[in-house]
């Protein structure tokens, strides 16, 4: 019989978590593949909820993305999309620097390798500082999504 097997929690901040440069699936729901589903997820891990209000945003190689506007929950995710979020904002599959900045300065910062092909990267366990290559990007929800939500596999 299968045993549950106890997900981290994740340490209390607000960080980068995924990064989707190389996709192979639309994960940004257009109908189309392409550069635009290229993306990095922010997550409040913190026990506040966040405020945006103008005062915080993504560089990519050190050019910002749009301001963020808006409020996140505690425990939740969302993603800024490759230019979506700002012409600047271009997530490569090549690598890069990602740096989440806020009122008051740089939050996190994360530079990754080249990314095949449908890999994302992103932390795990949740909000530590270990990054590693995820199998299924989770685009908006943490990285645990799929452990949480496997799919099912049709009976013999």
């Amino acid at each position: 019989a299968p045993t549950a097997t106890p997900i981290p929690t994740a340490v209390p901040a607000l960080v980068i978590s995924e990064i989707i440069a190389n996709p192979d699936a639309d994960w940004n729901g257009d109908g189309e593949i392409n550069e635009r589903d290229r993306g990095v997820e922010v997550c409040n891990y913190t026990a506040a909820t966040v405020d945006f209000a103008d005062d915080y945003f993504l560089r990519f190689n050190g050019l910002p993305s749009d301001r963020f506007n808006g409020i996140v929950q505690p425990d939740e995710c969302f993603i800024i999309w490759y230019e979506l979020s700002g012409a600047q904002f271009k997530p490569m599959a090549t690598g890069g620097t990602v740096s989440l900045v806020g009122p008051q300065d740089l939050i996190d910062v994360f530079t990754y390798p080249a990314i095949q092909q449908g890999l994302c990267i992103g932390r795990w366990p949740l909000g530590s500082n270990t990054w590693t290559w995820l199998n299924r990007c989770s685009p908006g929800q943490s990285n645990d999504f799929w452990y949480l939500n496997p799919t099912p596999t049709p009976a013999p």
